[in-house]
């Protein structure tokens, strides 16, 4: 039972690795990241042409900071600051 759990927590941890490896690639990824953890709104809509993408940076801790990743955002069709 213990071999199961610290084996599930293992390949939780590996999964999790994986994702930030990829996000350090794309920087798309990137901006999306950085505007979120300084408190901006991502939405990202698959469903649409391109997977718009909607910033909103009014509840952001700093909106300064988050508008210098706006550059790296794809298929930005809305931004409000």
């Amino acid at each position: 039972m213990r071999l199961a759990v610290v084996l599930i927590g293992a390949a939780a941890f590996v999964m999790g690795l994986g994702n930030n490896v990829a996000a350090q690639d794309n920087p798309n990824e990137q901006a999306i990241a950085a505007i979120r953890k300084l408190g901006g709104e991502v939405v990202v809509d698959s469903k649409g042409p391109d997977a718009p993408v909607a910033v909103t940076l009014t509840g952001s801790a700093d909106p300064g900071k988050c508008v210098t990743y706006l550059k790296d955002v794809r298929n930005l069709h809305k931004c409000d600051l």
